[in-house]
């Protein structure tokens, strides 16, 4: 082994940590200079023989190097004077009297000898605590030179909710997701997913805070699911994401933008063209959008807005109160498949449906069930998609 092997290995050694000198300065406590010289090889600008062999063992126990090895190896390199190597093993001659216990006399010496040295280690170690302690500044203010990240908040919600949100393929939640943290940065790629629903996908900026609609359409639905609130760049096709469940759609016709959304179908009393000559403005709020039951009978009479009221009144005792403590998408639908109602009702609303029903809610802990004179209980947890007949 060369002598500047020793140099080179922790050199390598501290390189393959990604430690620069200043930052292995301030972990060891030894000076920059020490350990420029050590990697180095160069002894003349090194303490002591004592200190040095000292800062070389407590730089290969912070990298994990044999430290046996490399004390060895510089051992052979920077060799002891003979005259302290005498006097550590207790062979240390000199000139006296016959009549002396020469015994004793070098038990004491090397008794000494030991004491000193370590005295030497110690203020050595101490020494190097004192500097360290002094030069940390310049690496504080590299650190404080550093800005500090920017996050920003993602709002993701759906109509119907419960739907899965991925962005860049990270799953954040079910919808609504709300005021998800995330660093600031260019754009990101978008995708909300619900089982028997077009996925809708897009790019959306992620350089302030975010709030972002999914309008879900079902897969026998010609009209293709959309973002609101994205960026106007269009969507490439998506790669299937990992924990996506069976039978969700992942075709590229799904994913389109808030500009490349289709014209809305104008409402009851409106006039013909008024929601074209409306000018397009970002969405906000959540989007409430009544959707077909595609295994129900083909009946558009059927469907009830929140402003409807139940054909036949009942009471609890009769059949199926329904009372809505938070915001949920609702569906009912009669034994023989007739959709009795499907919309999102107001807040502290409730409805009554004759027994024999089946109840599917998008967030099920928002909407509460009682039958005859038992106590309301909610349908399941909030954000899950839950379907009971009662």
């Amino acid at each position: 082994m060369r002598p500047g092997t020793i140099g080179e290995q922790l050199r390598a050694a501290r390189e393959a940590t990604g430690l620069d000198l200043r930052e292995f300065a301030t972990r060891t406590k030894i000076r920059i200079d020490y350990l420029t010289a050590l990697e180095e090889g160069n002894m003349s600008a090194l303490p002591e023989r004592l200190f040095t062999r000292s800062y070389l063992q407590r730089y290969a126990h912070e990298l994990g190097l044999d430290e046996n090895a490399l004390l060895a190896e510089f051992d052979r390199v920077v060799p002891q004077r003979p005259e302290i190597a005498q006097a550590l093993r207790g062979q240390l001659h000199q000139k006296r009297a016959p009549v002396l216990p020469v015994g004793p006399i070098l038990a004491a010496l090397s008794g000494l000898v030991v004491a000193g040295a370590l005295g030497w280690w110690g203020y050595s170690a101490w020494q190097a605590g004192a500097q360290s302690a002094a030069e940390p500044e310049p690496a504080q203010e590299q650190v404080a030179s550093t800005p500090a990240a920017r996050n920003v908040a993602l709002t993701v919600d759906s109509t119907p909710r419960g739907a899965k949100v991925y962005l860049d393929n990270r799953l954040l939640g079910l919808t609504p997701v709300q005021d998800f943290p995330l660093e600031a940065r260019g754009a990101g790629r978008l995708r909300v997913e619900l089982t028997g629903f077009k996925a809708a996908s897009g790019t959306v900026r992620l350089d302030a805070d975010r709030r972002v609609t999914a309008d879900l359409r079902r897969d026998g639905d010609k009209e293709a699911s959309a973002l609101k609130g994205v960026s106007a760049e269009a969507a490439p096709a998506a790669t299937p994401i990992a924990g996506t469940q069976p039978g969700t759609t992942t075709d590229a016709g799904s994913a389109t933008s808030e500009g490349a959304k289709p014209q809305a179908t104008p409402t009851a009393g409106q006039k013909p063209g008024a929601a074209a000559q409306k000018p397009a403005t970002t969405d906000t709020t959540v989007t409430t959008t009544v959707v077909p039951d595609q295994t129900a009978p083909a009946k558009t009479d059927a469907v009830k807005t929140d402003a409807a009221k139940p054909a036949t009144p009942q009471t609890a005792a009769q059949g199926v109160e329904l009372q809505f403590r938070g915001l949920s998408w609702v569906r009912v639908t009669s034994a023989s498949g007739q959709v009795l109602y499907e919309g999102t009702p107001a807040v502290g609303s409730s409805r009554t449906f004759p027994k024999g029903v089946k109840v599917r809610a998008g967030s099920a802990g928002a909407v509460l069930a009682r039958t005859g004179t038992s106590p309301a209980a909610p349908l399941g947890g909030a954000g899950q998609v839950v379907e009971r007949r009662y």
